[in-house]
């Protein structure tokens, strides 16, 4: 039995029902029938052989009131959630019975979906063999794409990396000649030398040498030389003859070329 308290609390919602046929006990060829399915609110009317029916007899007037609590909480915030609320049936003897939990639909919509990154994809190629180069890969933000009002994903879709750092390999370059030396001779064919260096640049970290040669000759001074003749007669040279306008020199070598050649 609920309290004299409940029962003024639940006065305003009860809902009075006026049947045709009369309350308990039943007499023959009747049945009773409940309101609600609560046997205390029972009412008794010409038997139909209903299975449902009960030959107990009812002393509690045929009215009743139906109190429904709040919703509960939606058990979602998205994506099809449910809600409930109990209800109490009050028959008018003041006794109370709970109906079924009652049900309805709640947030319907559907629920924002963040963006996610993929793995990252392979690294590109090398920018360079050597000396440092730089590498990139990517990421794409779709497992799963942002929808439905959601975040996109958060940080870079690119990275960089850097590659073949080791020093690259220097081959070696010729610088220019130098200056040919001295000719080795003054007559009758000479040699002469000039020579080059491999540092423009020289060759390093594994680089190759230069191909060719250092050193270079040329002939030089190739007129043939005068040749020392013997006299095997004696020249007597008069000086006394030459004009007196004509060197000395120059008179006696006319003299020996005379000689000589004759």
């Amino acid at each position: 039995m609920i309290s004299t308290t409940m029962k003024i609390l639940f006065t305003f919602t009860f809902v009075k029902t006026v049947s045709p046929d009369h309350m308990g006990p039943c007499g023959p060829g009747e049945e009773q029938y409940f309101t609600g399915n609560y046997p205390a609110a029972g009412f008794c009317r010409p038997s139909s052989g209903s299975s449902g029916s009960s030959s107990c007899s009812c002393s509690c007037l045929g009215t009743s009131g139906t109190f429904h609590g709040d919703w509960t909480p939606c058990s979602v915030s998205c994506g099809h959630g449910i809600q409930s609320r109990r209800g109490i049936r009050f028959d008018s003897c003041g006794s109370s019975h709970n109906l079924n939990p009652e049900t309805r639909p709640c947030n319907q919509q559907p629920c924002p979906v963040n963006g996610g990154w993929s793995a990252w994809g392979q690294f590109t190629p090398c920018g360079k063999s050597c000396g440092g180069g730089i590498q990139v890969r990517f990421r794409s933000c779709d497992h799963p794409s942002p929808s439905n009002g959601g975040l996109s994903c958060i940080g870079d879709s690119l990275q960089t990396a850097s590659c073949n750092s080791q020093q690259c390999q220097v081959n070696g370059g010729w610088g220019t000649w130098g200056q040919f030396t001295p000719c080795g001779k003054s007559c009758g064919g000479g040699i002469q030398v000039r020579f080059r260096s491999c540092d423009h640049p020289p060759p390093s970290n594994g680089g190759l040498p230069c191909y060719g040669n250092s050193l270079q000759t040329a002939s030089c001074n190739n007129k043939v030389c005068p040749q020392l003749i013997t006299l095997t007669n004696p020249i007597s040279i008069e000086t006394t003859t030459r004009p007196p306008s004509v060197n000395h020199r120059s008179y006696l070598n006319t003299k020996l070329k005379r000689y000589c050649y004759s």
